[in-house]
């Protein structure tokens, strides 16, 4: 069973390791907890293969702090987390992406904009998060952590953006993400 190992990047506070932790054990932390690094792992199933899926939660960045090198060497997939009620950390996104490409010379990544359950507190708009990612030539998905929506949609999304890198894709015929099973 392939490895894939998945690094999620962002500013402090965007909720890396609540997307994180939603997705390996349906849990959520109301109190904010800064994170040195974790690691996590979790299996899925995606057109009919299964993968180990090694998720890497980063201490938070911010735009005079990003070092990203120690994340590239051994990394199939970045996403790239933004808080959809900080136009700061939206902005970090296109910071990050750039060390990413600069270190790697091109991976797979997807941008996503978590905490839309808090509306009525949105500096970023959707559309403004669907051209970041399509500029950057990537997949977007806005989730929340907090009430679970597009969480596992994040996962399925950036490792169908591995495995496009990879070659592997198959062809189903099925839509993207379709044919994705979390175990």
């Amino acid at each position: 069973m392939p490895n894939r190992k998945v690094v999620v990047l962002g500013s402090k506070g965007v909720g890396k390791t609540s997307i994180i932790q939603r997705f390996v054990s349906n849990g959520f932390c109301q109190e904010y907890t800064p994170t040195i690094e974790n690691t996590f792992q979790k299996t899925l199933t995606c057109n009919g293969m299964k993968y180990d899926l090694t998720l890497v939660d980063t201490r938070g960045q911010d735009k005079y702090a990003t070092s990203i090198t120690s994340y590239t060497g051994a990394t199939d997939g970045f996403v790239l987390v933004y808080n959809v009620c900080d136009t700061k950390s939206f902005e970090l996104v296109s910071t990050l992406n750039e060390e990413i490409q600069f270190e790697t010379g091109g991976t797979a990544l997807i941008v996503v904009g978590n905490m839309t359950d808090l509306e009525n507190e949105r500096q970023v708009s959707n559309e403004q998060g669907k051209e970041l990612a399509e500029k950057l030539n990537c997949e977007f998905v806005e989730c929340s952590a907090k009430e679970n929506i597009n969480i596992n949609k994040v996962f399925q999304a950036v490792l169908e953006e591995i495995e496009k890198g990879n070659g592997s894709k198959k062809q189903t015929g099925k839509k993207e993400n379709e044919n994705c099973i979390i175990l």
